[in-house]
């Protein structure tokens, strides 16, 4: 097999995960980071798993539920809309 490049691409999970990541940086530094879902950012490329990525995914939606989410960034209002949407979806 030929030599690729295709690794170097960040995968779902890495894109999913520097939302994530991103979007926790935001509830501790007031600052979404210029990173926010390019999936190349340390915390996630080439170290990102499903594992990882739930846990994130579950500390967040646990801070967003005691938090005014309206009084956060666009990407973070969006992205709690889309996650409630999806867990209704998931209790049905």
């Amino acid at each position: 097999m030929p030599c690729r490049s295709d690794y170097m691409e960040p995968n779902q999970w890495e894109l999913e995960g520097s939302k994530v990541l991103a979007l926790l940086e935001e509830i501790a530094h007031g600052t979404l980071p210029d990173w926010y879902g390019n999936g190349s950012d340390h915390h996630v490329y080439m170290r990102m798993t499903q594992k990882l990525l739930d846990e994130a995914t579950a500390v967040l939606c646990g801070n967003l539920k005691k938090l005014d989410v309206s009084k956060f960034s666009l990407e973070m209002q969006m992205w709690w809309k889309d996650h409630q949407i999806a867990d209704a979806k998931r209790r049905e």
